[in-house]
C-alpha cells in the first residue's frame, strides 16, 4: 500500500511495483496527486481516494498488505513553507500518526517511511561548499522549516515503536532532491527544476523571471528511478535490519542554482532574468552527503533521455 501513491515519487513507485507484478493500493487525497501520473499502471491499482486523516481510512487500507510505503504528506516549495508553517506542521504530525497506528494495528510487517532532508539543522547548511552532512548530524535538532520538524517527529515515533517491541520493520529514507517526469510545476508549491522550467516556457508572458537568493546557492538533485530503486533495496534491506536507517537517499553531486537556471533556461544569460536581493531561509541545500545508494548521475551528468522525459514532461502541462 503506498499513501500519497498518486502524487510525484509514490506515482513513479507504483508503476515500477506493478511492473514487477506487485498488487499494489493505493490511498490518497488528489490534493497534489492525480490518476494520470499512474499512466497504463492505473487500471492494476486499487486506488482509494480518501483523507488518511478520517477515521477508519488508514485502518482499512493497511489490511493485508505485506509493505506499507508512506510519502503522503503536507509539501510545497518554500514559499508555502513560510507562509504555514502551523498548517505544514499539523497536518503532517497528524498524517503520520494515524498512518503508523494503523500499520501497527493491523500488523503490518514491513513500513516505509519517506523522510526528508528538511531535518537537518539550518547552521550545517549555510554556505555553498558546507561539508557533507552525516545522518547522525540531525540531533541534536534544529530544523529551519516546520516540516522538518514534523519530518523529525515522525522518524522517532518509527524507532520509538520498533524499541518497544511491535513487531515492525522499518526504512526511513532521507529524500533528496527527486526530480523527473510528472512533477509538479504550481508556482507556489512545486520544487526549483519544474518551476525554472516552467517560468522558462511561459516566458514573456509571465514576467518577471525572478530566483530568490543570489545564484551561488547549492542543491543536490537526484533522477526518480534512482530514487525508487533505492527505496527498493531498502525493503529488502530490512532482511536483516530491523530499522534501516535513517539514511541520505540521493546523491552528493552540487549544482548552483545559477548553473541549474541557465541549464534550463539558456537565455537567461542574454540577460533576460534576473536574481532578486531577497535572501530566503535555507532550504536543505548544501553539504547533504549521498551515504546510501545512487545508479545514474544527477542532472548534468544524466544521459540525454532523461534530461529530455523532464523537458518532455513540464512543457506537456
Amino acid at each position: 500500500m503506498i499513501t500519497g501513491g498518486a502524487g510525484f515519487i509514490g506515482a513513479h513507485l507504483a508503476q515500477r511495483l506493478v511492473a514487477e507484478g506487485a498488487v499494489v493500493r493505493i490511498v490518497d487525497n488528489l490534493e497534489r496527486g492525480s490518476e494520470e501520473n499512474l499512466g497504463s499502471a492505473r487500471d492494476s491499482i486499487d486506488l482509494r481516494v480518501a483523507d488518511l486523516c478520517t477515521p477508519g481510512v488508514a485502518e482499512e487500507a493497511c489490511q493485508g498488505v505485506d509493505v506499507v510505503f508512506h510519502f503522503a504528506s503536507k509539501v510545497g516549495g518554500i514559499t508555502y513553507y513560510l507562509a504555514k508553517p502551523y498548517e505544514v506542521l499539523a497536518a503532517n504530525i497528524a498524517m503520520d500518526g494515524a498512518v503508523l497506528d494503523a500499520v501497527l494495528a493491523a500488523g503490518v510487517p514491513r513500513y516505509l517511511y519517506a523522510s526528508s532532508a528538511h531535518v537537518y539543522p539550518g547552521e550545517l547548511q549555510t554556505t555553498p561548499d558546507a561539508a557533507l552532512i552525516h545522518e547522525n548530524q540531525a540531533i541534536p535538532a534544529s530544523p529551519e522549516l516546520s516540516y522538518g520538524w514534523a519530518k523529525l517527529i515522525g522518524e522517532q515515533a518509527v524507532e520509538f515503536a520498533i524499541t518497544e517491541g511491535w513487531p515492525l520493520r522499518a526504512s526511513v529514507p532521507r529524500i533528496i532532491g527527486a526530480y523527473g517526469p510528472r512533477q509538479d510545476v504550481d508556482l507556489a508549491t512545486g520544487s526549483a527544476i519544474p518551476v525554472f522550467s516552467r517560468r522558462a516556457i511561459e516566458y514573456p508572458e509571465r514576467t518577471p523571471y525572478r530566483v530568490l537568493g543570489t545564484g551561488r546557492e547549492t542543491r543536490s538533485y537526484c533522477y526518480i528511478d534512482d530514487i525508487v530503486e533505492g527505496l527498493l533495496r531498502s525493503i529488502g534491506a530490512m532482511d536483516n535490519h530491523a530499522l534501516v536507517g535513517p539514511f541520505n537517499l540521493g546523491t552528493e553531486d552540487r549544482i548552483a542554482i545559477g548553473d541549474l537556471v541557465d541549464t534550463v533556461t539558456p537565455w537567461h544569460r542574454q540577460g533576460r532574468g534576473f536574481w532578486s536581493s531577497a535572501r530566503p531561509v535555507n532550504d536543505p541545500c548544501n553539504g547533504i552527503g549521498w551515504l546510501f545508494f545512487t545508479v545514474g548521475g544527477m542532472l548534468m551528468n544524466a544521459d540525454r533521455r532523461r534530461v529530455d522525459h523532464l523537458d518532455i514532461a513540464v512543457i506537456s502541462l
